[in-house]
């Protein structure tokens, strides 16, 4: 059996394309019979990630990788690792262990015997060919893993590297994974490889004959080195909108690799991945010194907390907030959504007892101890409002809401309900609260149309009276889209427009934002007012509606739901 997997091995070379001669002559017998030869000698039965550790091991091959580096492979979500070519076993043993370092879920698509080696199968994805192209039974495998979510490293030169001055590059890339990544709604991130063999190759090729033995001589240490370089992400969205053909967005993509790997500014749009979780125990452990506002039938705990420095719950917190508003359009492109309010504003916190996780969390800002340590200018609603005189009465006797966050996974539950359930619990707790204030966002993803219908319904039912706050960018709805709405509209008739608003939105493939629905209907007709609309540039260019509840209006049925 050994020998035979001898021989498959052997036959792995021609996957990556070692057509050069002098690269043949030099490393045929030095490097791949090395990798090969050594690879079952002490076989120990390992499959998998195992195995990996084992090669890597056994050959003593090093990769280097900053912590940077890998932090760019997004901790959760479907990924598109594309690579530039390999040049032998190693650099393709060496992604595939710094990847599954920072994710587990990790698969590699790849060709050959090497796709067939049992050991290696829970891992790759073997490419069937049909002519020139990859099977459909390829095709759909990978969609598969993109759909469990997993990181799938792909190698998408169709022709071999080609050798200069500068160094290695690839030849043309296919266009597969890019279709692929914007059905998915898969992030991309690029690896550069630089290998020792990939040096010596150059060394071989673009050397006189007489240095050949003095690059023969610099491969006798049995170190095998290979530099490892992941940029940051591009997103779908990014690549869907670019006006450019496949080829061209292919083409574009392999000098940001280049670029990447060299310091260098890319052409594309990347974004900073979201930080990767913080250790679940030490989270819980500072659940434990926070106060309990109370418990849900399905193992989850509301809390309230007061930062902390150095904290892994706020890193978490961080964390969480900026996945979820970036799953709809919004985030402050940040790894963590972090800010100096969070240092005084306190947090109710809902956690999954059985998981082990935070599920969402509302900021709250007692607005009148606020005011008195740092001012009005202290209130985070004031980098977004100016406030009028008119507004003082509401914060003296307010609570500030904001940043109010469920994690993907729990989408579509009861969370924002048991969220709500804390701050009914705090303001039970807090009598001097009379009214709730603060920004509700409306993702920049939805259509004009669909935004100015939104905000024109909520300004003309829900507007107030008189003028307490001004944003510092207002969202101006377009004069066509006015004169739309005043024809779509009864203007008299909150309920008959309601129904119109959502068969409109229902039209474009958008819903009204949950919050503008539920703050809405807390309260008896008057009790929650929107007191202008901004645009915030620091945030996804979201536009946020400054939502005014008056705790006195809460209707009863809510009011014993929440409140008790």
């Amino acid at each position: 059996m050994l020998a035979t997997m001898q021989k498959q091995t052997s036959a792995m070379l021609n996957i990556f394309n070692m057509t050069d001669k002098a690269y043949v002559d030099l490393n045929q017998g030095r490097l791949n019979n090395y990798f090969i030869d050594n690879l079952f000698q002490g076989y120990n039965g390992t499959e998998g990630l195992d195995f990996i550790d084992y090669a890597l091991d056994r050959w003593n091959v090093k990769y280097l990788s900053t912590q940077q580096s890998r932090l760019n492979i997004p901790a959760t979500g479907p990924v598109i690792l594309v690579a530039n070519q390999p040049a032998n076993l190693a650099d393709v043993f060496a992604l595939l262990h710094c990847v599954a370092d920072v994710r587990d879920d990790v698969k590699i698509v790849l060709q050959g015997h090497i796709a067939a080696l049992p050991m290696l199968q829970r891992r790759v994805i073997p490419v069937q060919q049909q002519g020139k192209h990859i099977s459909l039974s390829t095709i759909r495998e990978i969609q598969t893993a993109l759909q469990e979510q997993r990181v799938i490293i792909i190698y998408p030169a169709a022709k071999p590297a080609k050798i200069s001055a500068s160094g290695m590059k690839d030849g043309r890339w296919g266009t597969a994974f890019i279709r692929l990544a914007m059905k998915s709604g898969a992030s991309i991130v690029t690896a550069c490889i630089e290998s020792g063999s990939a040096r010596l190759k150059l060394h071989s090729s673009i050397l006189p004959p007489f240095l050949h033995k003095m690059a023969e001589k610099s491969f006798k240490q049995p170190l095998y080195e290979i530099k490892i370089n992941i940029s940051e992400s591009i997103t779908s969205n990014e690549l869907i909108k670019l006006p450019v053909a496949l080829r061209e967005k292919a083409k574009l993509l392999k000098r940001h690799l280049y670029a990447s790997a060299k310091g260098k500014r890319s052409l594309l749009s990347t974004e900073r991945t979201i930080s990767h979780p913080q250790n679940p125990s030490a989270v819980r452990r500072e659940l434990d010194q926070a106060d309990l506002l109370g418990e849900t039938q399905d193992g989850h705990r509301i809390f309230l907390y007061d930062y902390k420095t150095d904290s892994s719950l706020m890193r978490e917190i961080g964390r969480l907030r900026e996945m979820s508003f970036r799953a709809v359009g919004e985030g402050t492109g940040l790894s963590r959504d972090l800010d100096l309010y969070d240092q005084y504003y306190r947090h109710v916190v809902l956690w999954d007892e059985r998981n082990l996780e935070i599920v969402g969390a509302y900021r709250l800002g007692e607005s009148a101890n606020i005011m008195a340590n740092k001012g009005v200018s202290g209130l985070y609603t004031t980098s977004l409002f100016d406030f009028m005189p008119g507004m003082q009465p509401y914060l003296n006797n307010g609570l500030e809401l904001g940043r109010s966050f469920v994690q993907p996974k729990y989408w579509g539950k009861r969370s924002l309900d048991y969220l709500w359930f804390g701050l009914g619990a705090y303001v039970r707790n807090h009598p001097e609260v009379r009214y709730l204030f603060g920004p509700v966002s409306l993702s920049d993803h939805y259509p004009v149309l669909a935004k100015d219908m939104l905000i024109h319904y909520y300004q003309h039912y829900y507007g107030a009276q008189e003028v307490y706050a001004k944003p510092r960018l207002p969202y101006v709805i377009q004069a066509a889209n006015e004169n739309r709405m005043q024809s779509l509209f009864k203007g008299d008739d909150v309920e008959a427009d309601f129904v119109t608003l959502k068969e409109q939105l229902m039209h474009i493939n958008v819903r009204i934002p949950t919050l503008y629905k539920q703050y809405t209907e807390l309260t008896e007709p008057g009790g929650s007012q929107f007191l202008a609309f901004n645009v915030d540039p620091n945030f996804g260019f979201c536009i946020d509606g400054l939502v005014l509840v008056d705790v006195m209006s809460i209707r009863d049925k809510k009011r014993k739901r929440y409140i008790g």
